[in-house]
């Protein structure tokens, strides 16, 4: 895909010289092609004009919802990251109050990698803001912060400490965000003229008939579960909760306070320190049979990623199961036609756009048959229209009496589908 960098910012000094523009549009609109070609980040692909490629990109900064690719990784600890990236810094002294505010003063003797995501894209922004950038790009990455952290970034970088940055959102859920203004956004298609590159990319069809995925499910109880990553304070202290199927919940709680962590206890990747889970008043050990009752969708998908094609990827976890072939056929093909990969089924999965790679996670988990999944952020970088249809496909599997527990900061999805919210604070659990 190309349109002309130079035409596309000639009409935004026409439309606008805000020095904060949020870009409106669905998913391969061009917004990220758009993020990328103004700040050079891939300028061969989609700049076809001539530019002084590295004197701009000396003064850009591109933040991709794959945030951990823009995490230096030259520095053991946050405060490293953070001192690469300050040197000579405009912006010392917001970054100061940014790194306090969101608490990363506590947290700057950590590995940046051992971060929660969502800690990870607090970092990778704040680090970006600290390099004075001329032109700022962060794409796709508030959804995975909490809105109040969302509103503080949005908040500081509006204000005259940042007038040497122009910043460039794009995100799915603009409009949960109350620092985000209607005067702020643009419509990408006011801006480029440029072909999709979406002609092999199928919308996903929630109304495919996906029962032979449901298998009967029991309540879990958890008792008193704690975990820590040694060493460390406890991430998770005396958590208790009765989850039962049929019931949506969705589990909340600011970046970092433990929920990745409690999936993947329940999930058995993970073994606790102490307490009990229990499966239908039966004591349950997850981790001796890791993602056989509950399955877990990763918010990263490119941790769960590992097949050379998109179809051998989604047919992995029946066959780990031992499922007969038949099965495995039947599951395979109604899951790439749910989530729209049929086109795309000799594809490499992490050759493919974020969006795309996402939807092949999902459908791999969804592949295993479990009773019980954890969906950690499901609908990331998905746009209104494919965020819909996923929680369809979510109500259905709900309504055939299959657990569901889903980790999300979208206030949206949280109304969509009317569910119990499990608050984790502080290591603890409330209702």
């Amino acid at each position: 895909m190309k349109f002309d960098l130079q035409i596309a910012r000639n009409k935004l000094k026409k439309i606008t010289q805000s020095k904060f523009i949020a870009l409106e549009g669905k998913n391969f609109s061009g917004r990220s092609d758009f993020l990328r070609g103004v700040t050079q980040i891939e300028h061969n692909s989609v700049s076809t004009v001539s530019v002084d490629v590295e004197k701009t990109k000396q003064t850009s900064a591109y933040v991709g919802p794959e945030v951990y690719n823009a995490i230096s990784g030259l520095s053991p600890t946050v405060e490293g990251e953070i001192k690469l990236n300050s040197l000579g810094s405009k912006y010392s002294q917001t970054v100061s109050i940014l790194l306090k505010k969101t608490g990363f003063e506590l947290l700057r003797d950590r590995n940046p990698f051992t971060l929660s995501g969502g800690e990870q894209a607090l970092l990778a922004i704040i680090s970006a803001i600290a390099s004075t950038p001329r032109f700022q790009a962060i794409d796709c990455v508030f959804e995975q912060i909490s809105h109040k952290y969302v509103n503080l970034l949005v908040e500081t970088i509006k204000e005259e400490a940042c007038s040497w940055t122009t910043f460039f959102i794009a995100d799915n859920r603009l409009d949960e965000y109350e620092n985000i203004k209607s005067n702020d956004k643009i419509p990408i298609q006011n801006l480029i003229d440029i072909t999709p590159i979406s002609q092999n990319i199928e919308p996903i069809n929630p109304m495919i008939d996906l029962s032979i995925l449901y298998e009967s499910s029991f309540p879990i109880s958890i008792r008193n579960l704690e975990f820590r990553y040694a060493p460390g304070a406890p991430v998770l202290r005396d958590v208790s909760v009765d989850l039962y199927p049929s019931t949506p919940y969705i589990l909340v709680g600011k970046n970092g306070a433990g929920k990745s962590t409690l999936a993947k206890l329940l999930s058995g990747i993970l073994l606790p320190d102490s307490g009990q889970i229990f499966l239908n008043g039966s004591d349950y050990f997850p981790w001796k049979h890791p993602g056989q009752m509950v399955g877990y969708h990763f918010q990263n998908p490119d941790l769960q990623l590992f097949s050379t094609t998109v179809e051998e990827e989604v047919a992995a976890g029946p066959k780990a199961r031992n499922l007969p072939e038949e099965e495995i056929f039947k599951r395979k093909s109604k899951l790439m036609t749910t989530f729209g990969l049929t086109n795309l089924a000799k594809e490499h999965p992490l050759e493919l756009p974020f969006t795309i790679r996402k939807r092949v996670a999902l459908a791999a988990t969804l592949a295993m048959g479990c009773p019980w999944y954890v969906l950690d952020e499901p609908t990331l970088g998905q746009d209104e229209e494919s965020s819909k249809s996923i929680i369809q496909i979510i109500h259905r599997m709900i309504d055939n009496g299959i657990g569901i527990v889903i980790i999300s900061h979208s206030q949206w999805l949280q109304n969509e589908l009317s569910s119990i919210i499990l608050w984790l604070k502080e290591g603890t659990l409330m209702q």
